[in-house]
């Protein structure tokens, strides 16, 4: 498992103290992509646990299984940023017809991640290792435009401090009373949320980073409360 500082990624079953330097965090905006659905139906399985086995890997099973109108979004976050949202155009449920490089370019990297960049020079991009994300014409892209993109391990979910922003936005949509019944209902009502997040609850998650990798290293990259 690999932690951050500056541009050279540590491993940090080696060096653990580099962890503690909060100051590594500031320059980072970590951003992902998730997918919301008008139904709660969202494929979830409960099951039931015995003491001591809530983050056990044999109780975890992920999967991506959505139904009914839906919208596929971006967003990214930084200490006292937020950058985006962007609601993807053009793209399906068919197979291929998702967010592929060219899409992740255009509708992105350039409106939104390359102002950033130009405005935040010392400001590292941070997103995972998705197909759109690693392809030769996006690595390209961030080459040609001097944006340094951040070295990030694959099955990293536990690290990424996006992933409660986006589950926090589900919760709130589940609470959206009359309930979307379409994908353009779906897409406003998320916008509202997305604008009504704090600018506090994000600087949390930016501030967690430390106590995120400390937890990832304690239990040997497996599953932590993150």
């Amino acid at each position: 498992m690999y932690c951050y500082s500056g541009e050279t990624p540590i491993d940090l079953t080696i060096d653990e103290e580099i962890i503690q330097i909060l100051e590594q965090w500031r320059t980072v905006i970590f951003s992902d992509e998730s997918r919301y659905c008008i139904s709660n139906a969202d494929g979830r399985i409960r099951i039931c646990r015995r003491q001591g086995e809530l983050y056990a890997d044999n109780c975890m099973m992920e999967r991506d299984a959505w139904g009914g109108p839906s919208i596929m979004v971006w967003g990214g976050i930084g200490l006292n940023q937020k950058l985006g949202p962007v609601v993807f155009q053009n793209i399906g449920s068919v197979r291929g017809n998702g967010v592929n490089a060219a899409r992740y370019t255009d509708q992105v990297l350039r409106p939104h991640v390359v102002p950033h960049s130009a405005r935040h020079q010392n400001h590292t991009f941070q997103h995972d290792n998705a197909r759109a994300h690693t392809a030769r014409g996006t690595r390209d892209f961030l080459h040609q435009n001097n944006i340094t993109n951040m070295p990030w391990p694959a099955l990293s979910t536990d690290l990424n401090p996006i992933k409660h922003l986006l589950d926090e936005i589900q919760r709130k949509l589940n609470d959206v009373n009359p309930r979307p019944t379409t994908a353009v209902e779906l897409q406003a009502s998320f916008l509202q949320v997305w604008a009504r997040i704090p600018m506090n609850f994000i600087n949390r998650l930016i501030h967690s980073m430390d106590m995120r990798c400390r937890a990832v290293i304690n239990v040997n990259g497996g599953h932590t409360r993150y």
